[in-house]
């Protein structure tokens, strides 16, 4: 894959909040630099960032805390909307996404995101489930973390036809 940049949308800990992200990491191994789009906070989610810029033709995009703050959301309607649009724009190329760890509370939409991240996630996304040995421990979990992660991606992809890189 000839890669430009590695658009990453992004909360905190993919914007390297905490040390370097997975998305970082990946664009740090291949020579490219990183471009954060739509970053997320707290009282902004991803749905308020859309449209993205580049969204539909980067190379690549890292999504692994995209819908993260819509996890607090009591209505799961705008995250679904989110998620709708990135894989809408990112039909038939590369994208990475992530689960949401239940590391804060009040995340009553979480279960519903990744579902539906569980059921859409196919062909050229791929979904890290940040469960188990993945489970952040805190908000912003660091590099040793970010690299368990891009092992992930890796075994994940390694078992799928195709490369990544």
């Amino acid at each position: 894959m000839n890669l430009a940049a590695i658009l990453i949308c992004c909360a905190s800990v993919s914007a390297g909040f905490g040390g370097p992200s997975p998305g970082h990491l990946l664009a740090e191994r291949w020579g490219v630099p990183v471009r954060l789009e739509a970053q997320s906070v707290p009282t902004v989610r991803l749905a308020d960032r859309l449209p993205i810029r580049g969204l539909s033709d980067a190379p690549l995009v890292v999504g692994i805390d995209a819908l993260f703050w819509h996890a607090t959301d009591a209505d799961c309607t705008r995250g679904l909307e989110a998620l709708d649009a990135l894989l809408r724009a990112r039909e038939g190329k590369p994208l990475i996404l992530g689960t949401v760890p239940p590391i804060v509370a009040g995340q009553g939409c979480r279960a519903v995101l990744n579902a539906e991240m569980e059921r859409r996630c196919t062909g050229h996304c791929i979904l890290v489930r940040l469960e188990g040995d993945l489970l952040p421990t805190e908000l912003h979990p660091g590099r040793e973390w970010s690299e368990r992660v891009l092992a992930r991606i890796y075994g994940i992809q390694a078992r799928r036809a195709g490369g990544m890189g």
